[in-house]
């Protein structure tokens, strides 16, 4: 995807439901981070997920994380911030039974 210019950062646990915009926002990960409880990320068409070094992304218990593209031209990509240094991992975990 194409950048447009407009940068946000998500440096913390998210817990509770947000929507990250598409249309070419960057959204940088500096730090690895979880979503938990019931929360709902939503992550737009067009958006750039640009994750640091080694940075990973957990979703647990009942949360979600939903990055559905619109169309073979309008999808979420998942990048490097720095193309030298790779990042971790997408990592989901199932409840336990309750």
């Amino acid at each position: 995807g194409q950048s447009s210019g407009t940068v946000v950062t998500h440096s913390a646990n998210i817990a509770a439901t947000e929507t990250w915009t598409g249309d070419g926002v960057t959204h940088v990960i500096p730090s690895s981070f979880s979503i938990t409880g019931s929360a709902i990320v939503t992550i737009q068409p067009c958006a750039i997920v640009a994750l640091g070094a080694g940075v990973s992304i957990t979703v647990r218990d009942n949360a979600r994380l939903i990055a559905a593209g619109a169309s073979s031209t309008r999808f979420v990509v998942f990048r490097r911030n720095d193309a030298n240094q790779a990042w971790g991992a997408l990592r989901a975990w199932e409840p336990a039974p309750g």
